[in-house]
Formats: C-alpha cells, sequence, structure tokens
C-alpha cells in the first residue's frame, strides 16, 4: 500500500520499514460519483486523494505534502479535482479549484507516520451539487467490525516492493527533480515521451523512475494519447471490515499510536495501495479514515493503516476557524 503523497519531496520515505498506501487492490469500479466527497489533488498528474469537507475544505493526509525541502511546491500549485470519476476523461461533472494553503498536522510525525493528516483550503468554493458533496466527520469512533468504503485512483495490483511504509512511491524527490520540473519549465529536451496536459508528466528515457508516473504517446501532430500502468482511470471501491486494535498492533508491533486504525482483510486480496494516500474511508456515512501507510499492498497479514478521523476533530474545527 504505497500512498503517492505529495510529501513528494519527503526522501526519507526510503529508508522506512512500510510504505504509503496508494491504490484500491481486489475491490471494483465505485458506481460514478458515488462518493462525491472523493478529491484527486493534482500537479500535472494524481498524486494523492482527498475528502471534501465544506464547501472549502479538504482533508487529506499529511504526508501527501510537507514543504520540507526547497523543490516542494506552493500549496497554490495543488489543484482539487472534484466531481471525477474518470480522472482522464472530461466528464462534464468536474471542478478544478486550486488550493490556497494546505495546513499538515503540526505534530505529524514522518519517522512514525503519526498524526498524518491535513487540511487543504479552496482558493474559492466548491459548488456542491450532486457530483461534489462534504462527506460528515464522525460523531464518534467507529467499532471494530464494523464495515467501510474506501475509494481511491491508486494501485490495482498486489504490491510487495521493497519500502513497504507509506502508499506512495519509494521517494519522490528525485522524480520530481527529472520529471515534473521538466513539465513545468516545458524543457522536454531529450525526451522520447510528452507531457499531455493536464494527465501525464514528461520521463525522460534516462529516469531511475521510468514507470513511477503516466507516459504519453509521441501522437501526431500533438501528443493525446496516455499510456499508465497499474492505476485506474475510474474511481474504485472496497468494502473492508474495521479490525480490533489488537489485531492492528499484532500486524505492526510498535508501529501503531492511538490515531491509527486497520481495516481490512487478514488473509489479504483486498487493500489500498499507492496514489489512493489521503483519500477517504467512509464508514455509515461518516469520515472514519484518511488512507495512509501500510506493509505492500493487500498482503495477507498486513491490513491498511489510517488516520483516526475521530480522534481529530477538534482540530479541524479550530484550525477551519482559524483560516
Amino acid at each position: 500500500m504505497y500512498g503517492l503523497i505529495f510529501a513528494l519531496l519527503v526522501g526519507t520515505a526510503a529508508a522506512a520499514p512500510y510504505m504509503y498506501e496508494d491504490h484500491i487492490v481486489g475491490g471494483s469500479e465505485c458506481a460514478a460519483h458515488s462518493q462525491p466527497w472523493q478529491v484527486s489533488l493534482n500537479i500535472g498528474y494524481h498524486f494523492c486523494g482527498g475528502s471534501l469537507i465544506s464547501s472549502e475544505w479538504v482533508v487529506s493526509a499529511a504526508h501527501c505534502y510537507m514543504p520540507s525541502t526547497s523543490s516542494t511546491p506552493s500549496a497554490s500549485s495543488i489543484s482539487v479535482r472534484i466531481g471525477e470519476h474518470n480522472i482522464f476523461v472530461s466528464e462534464g461533472t468536474e471542478q478544478w479549484i486550486q488550493a490556497s494553503k494546505a495546513i499538515p498536522h503540526p505534530q505529524y510525525l514522518s519517522a512514525t507516520t503519526d498524526n498524518d493528516i491535513m487540511l487543504i483550503k479552496l482558493s474559492s468554493p466548491a459548488t456542491l451539487n450532486q457530483y461534489a458533496q462534504a462527506v460528515p466527520l464522525p460523531s464518534s469512533c467507529v467499532g471494530t467490525g464494523v464495515m467501510c468504503t474506501i475509494s481511491g485512483w491508486g494501485e490495482t495490483e498486489i504490491s510487495i516492493g521493497e519500502d513497504t511504509a507509506l502508499r506512495r512511491p519509494t521517494t519522490l524527490e528525485k522524480p520530481f527533480k527529472e520529471d515534473f520540473l521538466n513539465i513545468l519549465q516545458c524543457r522536454f529536451h531529450g525526451c522520447s515521451v510528452y507531457f499531455c496536459r493536464p494527465f501525464c508528466s514528461c520521463v525522460s528515457p534516462s529516469s531511475r523512475y521510468p514507470n513511477m508516473f503516466p507516459q504519453c504517446t509521441n501522437a501526431s501532430p500533438l501528443p493525446t494519447a496516455c499510456l499508465h500502468t497499474g492505476r485506474s482511470d475510474v474511481l474504485m471501491c472496497i468494502q473492508a471490515p474495521v479490525l480490533s486494535d489488537t489485531s492492528c498492533r499484532n500486524s505492526y508491533p510498535g508501529d501503531i499510536t492511538n490515531n491509527m486504525i486497520c481495516l481490512g482483510y487478514l488473509e489479504g486480496g483486498k487493500d489500498s495501495c499507492q496514489n489512493d494516500s489521503g483519500g477517504p474511508v467512509v464508514c455509515n456515512g461518516q469520515l472514519q479514515g484518511i488512507v495512509s501507510w501500510g506493509r505492500g499492498c493487500a498482503l495477507p497479514n498486513y491490513p491498511g493503516v489510517y488516520t483516526k478521523v475521530c480522534n481529530y476533530n477538534s482540530w479541524i474545527a479550530s484550525t477551519m476557524a482559524a483560516n
């Protein structure tokens, strides 16, 4: 479960024992617009999910955006895509709104992934309609055994990988510098593939991360066809139960804090994965979790680990009021 985070830039992830979740494995296509709070965070490509909690605010994972390096883009460079189902097709339901602020939890710890939650303020309010709706915050913490819906556009295949921590690529700093800056500067020197605005990244043939981002064919006269591996074009959903705290801690000895919950199946086969990071876990109509991390994707005895949203109602309310 890798979480494509915008933390892009936290090159320390490669040393971590687990990985951010990024993708829905073992699920099926969501009914179109059945998760109207689901958003895609985009910087020329989808890198994380999020949840609309009001017309002006989105909640996501802190590991998706940590301004820890000079190469980290500003919050205003993030495009929040609302009303999406197929992120590679214009369906007429989308709203694209730039972020104005990204506010990670002040006690987020990248070493432990504790307090993995972030608020994003939109530069202008979203229009709430049947395709864009706010998901209610939890009125209480969810109980063991409750079935929940996890959604995202992440990886759809079981992943083992060397680095099995955050549900994102192992490290994003180098591919960011190699590929994303090329896009921003429109310098495609030596590239055999092109950037298809706004979906694809330009990947140099010499890049060490040729499969990290979608690629575009050399279509004529303009590159319009995107090639991508492992990720889903359409929003995917899985139904998964909340596991007991004991089961969660037994799967990850010493790594689970009181701000985390586990969901999934100990036999494996269904899970979130890369690029699902920051996305919603909705239980009985309330946002109870945020896709955070896990070992691999859908592996036996390693369920997905999610930020426990009910612990943050006060922080969310106070942060929104102050901003």
